[in-house]
Formats: structure tokens, sequence, C-alpha cells
């Protein structure tokens, strides 16, 4: 049985120093080939990184090139896919509830690493915020 994986599956190799590196393959842009790399100590870890990319990637959830922040997302998000795809009103929305609130918020946090958590507090920090100033209760 052979040891080489198949397409859309990545490669994993070691490096001269010992470490080993992952690489998974992201399409192709402007007609250059994009690859997201990852490296590890053993090949169990850097196993681990690819095998959990390849299943974000196959739940549609976007990789991170280079280290991007919420901010940096939600503008190309906006700019790539909402504004072709929605009405002008519906565009205006979003993009005055991106700028009001979720960049301001999440923008400067990297997409590494925002978790549900951070979602969270953000929504919480936001709920407690709006409130009524004449009786205190939340609107």
């Amino acid at each position: 049985m052979s040891k080489r994986r198949g397409n859309n599956e990545g490669s994993i190799f070691q490096l001269t120093d010992g470490r080993w590196r992952a690489t998974i393959s992201l399409g192709y842009r402007n007609g250059k080939r994009w690859r997201k790399v990852f490296e590890a100590p053993t090949r169990r870890e850097v196993q681990r990184k690819l095998t959990k990319a390849l299943g974000n990637q196959q739940r549609g959830i976007p990789i991170a090139v280079a280290r991007q922040t919420v901010g940096q997302f939600l503008t190309c998000w906006l700019r790539d896919v909402v504004k072709n795809s929605v009405k002008p009103k519906t565009f205006r929305t979003y993009s005055d509830l991106c700028e009001l609130h979720l960049i301001p918020g999440l923008g400067k946090r990297p997409m590494e690493k925002l978790s549900p958590q951070n979602v969270q507090a953000f929504l919480n920090e936001k709920l407690n915020y709006v409130s009524c100033p004449h009786c205190n209760s939340r609107l």
C-alpha cells in the first residue's frame, strides 16, 4: 500500500532540521497557486493541524493564508462576496453593521484566534450597553 496522499489531501514531509511540515492547496489566485503551510516538531502534531484545516475547508470555513484580522476579513467579505450578491439597501445595512459594531469590537483580533467565546463576550457587551437611559431596561 502506498503512503502517497491523494489529490486535495495535502502533503506532509520532514524538513532537514527535523521538524515536520504540512501543506494544503487553497486553489489559484491571479494565476498563482496558494498554499497554507503548517509546521510542528512531530509528525503527529502536523497531521493534527492538517486534518483540522482539511475539515474546515470541507465545511466551507475559510483558511487564513496570512495573519488576517477580523476587520480585514469583513472588509474583503463585504467587497468581494456581499456587494455583488445582495440588493444595495441590504449591502448598506451589512456595511453599516460591520463598520459601526463588528469592526470596532472584534476587528483587531486575528481570524485564527477568533473563538465562540470572543463572539459571545462581544454580544453580551453589546446587549448590556444598549439600554434605555430613562428606565435602565434593555431595548
